[in-house]
């Protein structure tokens, strides 16, 4: 077992594990700034999750799908009912963001959707350690006898998909997005 903690229903946010063994992800995400562009005295929302180290990033639909599709899973063989194992998540799709952005007020100005496979290398346990880092929450409806065993059996569901050439992925799915506030009419 790695040295990640235990999922807990808790759900307990530790930054310094996610620096330390998912700092991975700001790297992968450094070229928003390009499509950003920022000025000076500009605002720019963190949408994202982690320490902040990056801005206008979401997961798209089908984000982490072989994950939550594994811990469903489970769930069943476990004896529990999929429809107990929600996502906490938001992942809409391109078109489904776009017209929430319209509605608070932005022009998009670019939105795309991308396939971001990303290497768990700082992850002794793989999608296992990924779970216990992140996913908690889909674990809620499990036993805390059983959870353990839970993220044990998902990561092995998940081994087909996501372990390759010796290395552990997770499924991310991403939008990328550019919305302004269109100028205040002058009077």
């Amino acid at each position: 077992m790695s040295d990640f903690a235990a999922a807990s229903p808790d759900d307990a946010w530790d930054a310094q594990t996610y620096d330390r063994r998912f700092g991975f992800v700001a790297d992968l995400g450094r070229d928003l700034i390009t499509l950003l562009e920022p000025r000076d005295g500009e605002r720019i929302l963190d949408l994202g999750c982690g320490t902040g180290t990056l801005t206008a990033q979401l997961g798209a639909a089908g984000n982490v799908a072989t994950i939550i599709a594994a811990v469903r899973e489970t769930a069943e063989e476990l004896g529990l009912r999929a429809d107990r194992v929600a996502s906490p998540w938001y992942f809409p799709t391109a078109a489904e963001h776009a017209a929430v952005l319209e509605r608070a007020g932005l022009r998009v100005r670019y939105l795309g959707e991308l396939d971001r496979p990303t290497p768990l290398d700082d992850c002794p346990d793989g999608v296992a350690d990924w779970l216990r880092m992140f996913g908690s929450r889909l674990l809620d409806g499990v036993d805390p006898d059983l959870r353990e065993e839970a993220i044990t059996m998902a990561s092995a569901r998940c081994a087909p998909v996501l372990y390759r050439d010796g290395r552990w992925f997770a499924d991310y799915r991403r939008l990328r997005f550019r919305a302004e506030r269109p100028p205040t009419p002058a009077g």
